[in-house]
């Protein structure tokens, strides 16, 4: 018997259907990280306001792709840092261990560099937009000021 023949065999998966498949298990994925992770929601939220206030505001398309792409990069993170926790209490268990502890640290850190560098650019987008929408409110409050002033002046 020749040596190679004594070798196990792979195990072969069935056929699933292959890229509608891989979509199913991705969105399995998501949608348990969504279930069961508070941040994965706040993200989430903070992805739907910045884009509609792209589209609010009317940036234009390219700023508007870059906030989208931004809100990807920080969900991208957030996932991969779900996925390194999972992974992690998987094989060390409810055991406290100071390196897997050092590893989850640095892997919110991650996050947390992504979201604050997107929140960053975001604003430095958003703000030019905005301060005229700020001024013009600015005045109407400054409006509405000066009348509930006189009404309270004139004892109404």
């Amino acid at each position: 018997m020749p040596a190679f023949a004594s070798r196990p065999q792979p195990i072969r998966q069935p056929f699933r259907g292959s890229f509608v498949h891989s979509l199913s298990c991705a969105w399995s994925g998501f949608r348990y990280a969504a279930a069961t992770q508070r941040n994965i929601r706040l993200h989430l939220m903070a992805a739907a306001a910045a884009i509609s206030l792209a589209l609010w505001v009317r940036l234009p398309v390219f700023q508007l792709v870059l906030i989208i792409a931004l809100c990807a990069l920080v969900l991208f993170a957030e996932l991969m840092n779900t996925a390194l926790e999972c992974l992690l209490d998987h094989h060390v268990g409810t055991e406290i261990d100071p390196t897997v502890k050092i590893i989850k640290d640095i892997a919110a850190a991650s996050v947390l560099i992504v979201a604050l560098a997107a929140a960053a650019i975001g604003t430095a987008l958003f703000v030019p937009q905005l301060k005229p929408a700020v001024f013009h409110l600015g005045g109407l409050l400054e409006r509405w000021h000066a009348a509930a002033s006189m009404a309270v002046l004139l004892g109404r």
